[in-house]
């Protein structure tokens, strides 16, 4: 049996200068001493330091998340001094609420739909009972939701703002084909502030088609049925999802000879002649014309890729402009043209590969003689 060995006293551990005499020349040290260079050396303060920056980007993400909560419970309207706070996905729910509320004032008057018939600009531009009743409960849930903001509708109800935001609403696009009985017709509702358009809602009332569109965030549609297992559409008036949406995206048609182009005919019989003048110089240049009775179904079936283009003298901002909003999110474009006569092309909208040339072909049929 060896010997027991003697017990070694305790000793402290040598740090920097001490370790490296102890351990001799050339012995490597540890990285979290005299190899690293003294900035990079741990330091418990700069440790502590960072926990607290981790806290303070933890509190700072849960403030955010409580803010968005206020946020969506806050009444918009606060006076000229002190603008309105907005969130898109709200202001994008909202308009949803606005076209469901007059679509289903549509489709309940759909028995008695040519009740109050009156005439408008012309003898062939109407209105009906229907349209105002829509008109009215659109109207009444924007000033309810957003008192600050200024409404301008279709068939004359308006209001000004604090703000600096507008709500345009067509209660009812498509009139004529409505009061006929065909099957296509809509309810649009846009909203704009000074960056420009916010949201914009088309829904196609007798297929239940919803399109939607916020700035930045792209246009999409939603099916009722597709949705049923949520509530279907109702739902989105709870809470913006894309999650049953579909993506929108205009065609990437290159050749201008080759495009399905949707348009739409004024009233006026005078305006009317110069559309026709304008349409013989663009028909033989295209693949064909299609007119469907709804502006803002055309600018829809643009932006899903149903058509290649649009073009037509609408120039009332409820005509367009939520439609205008979808292609623009699907990646298409659009361009205002400047009318010099009544029944002149105001809006050329198309996918982005082919607009330059379509644009183009308009103006040279407006300019022809």
């Amino acid at each position: 049996m060896g010997l027991p060995l003697p017990e070694q006293p305790e000793r402290a551990r040598p740090r920097g200068d001490d370790r490296r005499r102890a351990a001799g020349p050339g012995a490597a040290l540890s990285r979290r001493d005299d190899r690293l260079p003294p900035a990079r050396r741990r330091r418990t303060h700069l440790v502590r330091q960072g926990h607290e920056r981790r806290l303070r980007r933890y509190r700072g993400r849960c403030g955010r998340r409580l803010y968005d909560r206020a946020l969506a419970a806050r009444p918009q309207g606060r006076g000229p001094d002190h603008p309105a706070i907005t969130d898109p996905r709200r202001d994008v729910s909202s308009a949803i609420d606005v076209a469901l509320t007059a679509g289903d004032i549509l489709l309940g008057r759909w028995g008695e739909r040519g009740a109050g018939l009156r005439t408008k600009t012309t003898d062939t531009d109407i209105v009906l009972d229907a349209d105002r009743a829509a008109e009215d409960a659109a109207v009444g849930i924007v000033r309810t939701t957003y008192p600050a903001d200024a409404v301008l509708a279709e068939e004359g109800s308006s209001g000004t703002g604090t703000s600096g935001r507008t709500w345009y609403i067509d209660p009812l696009d498509g009139t004529v084909n409505y009061f006929y009985g065909l099957p296509h017709f809509a309810a649009a509702v846009a909203c704009e502030d000074a960056d420009g358009l916010v949201c914009g809602v088309v829904l196609d009332v007798w297929r239940q088609e919803l399109f939607a569109a916020i700035r930045g965030g792209g246009a999409w549609s939603f099916d009722e049925h597709a949705m049923h297992e949520v509530g279907g559409l109702a739902a989105l008036r709870e809470e913006w999802s894309t999650e049953r949406g579909h993506r929108l995206g205009t065609t990437r048609l290159s050749d201008v000879a080759h495009a399905l182009v949707a348009t739409g005919f004024a009233y006026a019989p005078a305006a009317r002649d110069e559309q026709a003048r304008i349409l013989n110089g663009v028909l033989g240049r295209i693949r064909d014309i299609r007119r469907f009775g709804s502006a803002q179904l055309d600018l829809a079936s643009v932006a899903a890729g149903k058509m290649d283009a649009y073009f037509e003298s609408v120039d009332k901002p409820w005509d367009w402009k939520a439609g205008a909003l979808l292609v623009r999110e699907a990646g298409g474009r659009v361009t205002e043209l400047e009318q010099k006569r009544p029944g002149q092309p105001h809006i050329v909208a198309s996918g982005a590969v082919v607009h330059d040339a379509l644009v183009a072909l308009i103006r040279n049929a407006v300019q022809s003689h």
